[in-house]
């Protein structure tokens, strides 16, 4: 149907590795469990004496950014060439690295005036944009560039402490994972073609256990604050799996540096052990409890006991040893969650208020407890195991209906107590909108239905069959052996009326360069259009498609538009 033209022409395959570098970038948050959805743009700047070439090129083109963030970027750069800090830098014994000064000097301006030019730009949309080194490909040096919510930062706020040389640092597992996946963008950017293969991103798993791998190698030179080489992610990774007699790790680690910090020693080692002995620190670890840690210096086991001042600007990090993982901590920040081995960021599987909204839509018209069902939620993931928890409008007459197939109890609060003891048992537990557990190691019933998948095992696709009846309102809390935590259903958020209106209002009047925004837009949100508005859209899209257009430019084409299914008036609002 419709086809975006490249105007501002880079190489052939540049929309491609835009789309692939948006991906992987979403996959990335995917493995984190970061809120919200990255964008992905590439900048390109003409190299000099290129005449046959635009002076900035941006991809997308005539969509979010404007090419007005970049007016008069030659002065800009030439400005940030002059004053680059490396011109003071000489290699007296180096002619190689003097020789690649110039164009290293180049590249990080070009970076930097990218960087400077679209903070008009986040700070007007909420966004902070994330730039990859600039990489010649053909006419141009391309910028990769990665915008995150800028409420991610409000949630998870960078430290700034002092590391390695003595100097200023910063701590973010979220720059660290978008600096992981520009530099793997600017490497891709190297390869002839870059666009045309599928295979150029790493997985989002492997980009965050990277940064995690980065990040705590800064947690080392803050805590040293010397060049730190150690592998600590590593070594803490190997220490959650052991077992001591059978038992979990339930213990602490401070790291700490006894020169800045007041250790405090229960024991203290005669000769400190190193890290990679993982088994002599498990040991060590039996002996952590009453308030006091392993205490480490990155490096090595020094011994077991406390910091005794702390002071809140170089607070000690701390790790806390979980189930099935580690925490990372300094003070009351949670910096890094590490499950499995799998590093992401801190917090729930569904953030708070995604979560009253959907116990309040699920449960429309019958009286819940937002604040009861959210602690059993919680209550449910701190439980080591899995579980299954059915919230139902109907529980009392379901635990009765289901007697042979369960439990039924007196009905009670579901408490953090109930809820851990009862999970042991095979089955699920009923409880109502207010948080009374009536049934607990119940065998559930139900018909197979879309929801469900061979991928979950039979918890899941068992609680699928079970509220998906749509006998009455039920929601399942699903917790499985993995660390997989899912609420279902977990509706879609709702979208407003008005902003779809508006899109294809826009659409309809749009000529070939005003199309691709409000087009974007209804893209992202198929589901939320009815058969009326698919027709008027389709309909705005062939008229477009059927404008004339320069011969020989590359366009990209798009499906139609089609009501999806699912679709109900509860997720629109006016």
């Amino acid at each position: 149907m419709t086809k975006d033209t490249i105007h501002l022409f880079m190489w052939g395959y540049q929309s491609h590795f835009r789309i692939m570098l948006g991906l992987a970038a979403e996959k990335v948050f995917e493995a984190i469990k970061a809120p919200g959805k990255p964008q992905a743009l590439l900048v390109g700047v003409r190299r000099p004496g290129i005449a046959n070439a635009h002076p900035i090129c941006i991809d997308p083109e005539y969509d979010a950014w404007p090419l007005s963030l970049f007016d008069d970027f030659d002065a800009g750069l030439s400005k940030a060439i002059a004053e680059h800090p490396a011109n003071d830098m000489f290699y007296t014994n180096d002619p190689k690295s003097t020789a690649e000064k110039p164009e290293r000097i180049r590249t990080s301006a070009i970076k930097d005036e990218v960087r400077r030019r679209l903070k008009c730009y986040d700070d007007e949309n909420d966004v902070v944009s994330f730039c990859g080194m600039p990489t010649p490909v053909d006419r141009h040096y391309v910028v990769p560039v990665v915008q995150v919510p800028v409420s991610l930062f409000q949630r998870y706020p960078a430290i700034e402490r002092i590391g390695f040389e003595h100097k200023e640092r910063r701590l973010s597992f979220i720059e660290e994972c978008m600096r992981q996946l520009l530099k793997d963008a600017s490497i891709a950017l190297w390869r002839p073609d870059a666009g045309h293969h599928l295979e150029e991103f790493r997985p989002g798993e492997e980009v965050a256990t990277r940064a995690a791998q980065a990040l705590m190698r800064e947690v080392a030179g803050m805590v040293r604050q010397n060049a730190a080489l150690s592998e600590l992610f590593t070594a803490l990774n190997d220490l959650a799996q052991l077992r001591y007699e059978g038992a979990p790790n339930a213990g602490s680690i401070v790291l700490a540096d006894a020169k800045r910090h007041r250790l405090s020693f229960v024991t203290r080692l005669a000769s400190p052990v190193h890290l990679r002995e993982r088994r002599w620190c498990r040991k060590l670890m039996q002996m952590a409890s009453d308030g006091a840690a392993l205490l480490s210096d990155c490096e090595h086991a020094l011994g077991v006991g406390r910091v005794e001042t702390i002071d809140a600007d170089d607070a000690p990090f701390v790790v806390s040893f979980t189930e099935q993982g580690w925490d990372l901590h300094m003070g009351d920040k949670e910096i890094l969650r590490v499950r499995l081995g799998r590093a992401q960021l801190p917090g729930e599987p569904v953030d708070r208020a995604r979560f009253d909204d959907n116990v309040s839509r699920v449960f429309a018209g019958a009286p819940f407890d937002l604040d009861g069902l959210w602690a059993i939620w919680n209550a449910l993931i701190e439980i080591p195991g899995g579980a299954l928890a059915i919230i139902a409008d109907d529980a009392e007459a379901e635990a009765a209906r289901l007697a042979r197939q369960g439990m039924r109890i007196e009905p009670a609060p579901a408490n953090a107590d109930l809820l851990d003891r009862a999970r042991r048992m095979d089955g699920a537990l009923l409880i109502d909108p207010m948080g009374r557990c009536h049934a607990i190691g119940v065998i559930l019933d139900g018909e197979a239905n879309d929801a469900c998948t061979a991928s979950r095992g039979s918890r899941f696709n068992s609680a699928v069959r079970y509220v998906r009846t749509e006998v009455a309102a039920r929601m399942a809390f699903i917790l499985s052996d993995d660390l997989t935590a899912n609420i279902e259903p977990l509706l879609r958020p709702r979208v407003s009326t008005a902003a779809l209106e508006n899109a294809i209002v826009q659409l309809e009047a749009a000529g070939l360069d005003e199309y691709l925004k409000p087009l974007h837009f209804l893209d992202e949100n198929r589901f939320y259009l009815d058969a009326a508005r698919c027709d008027r859209i389709n309909a705005a899209v062939e008229r477009i498609g059927a404008l004339p257009k320069q011969a020989g430019r590359i366009y990209v084409t798009v499906s139609r538009f089609n009501p999806h299914p699912d679709l109900r008036d509860a997720y629109l609002v006016a």
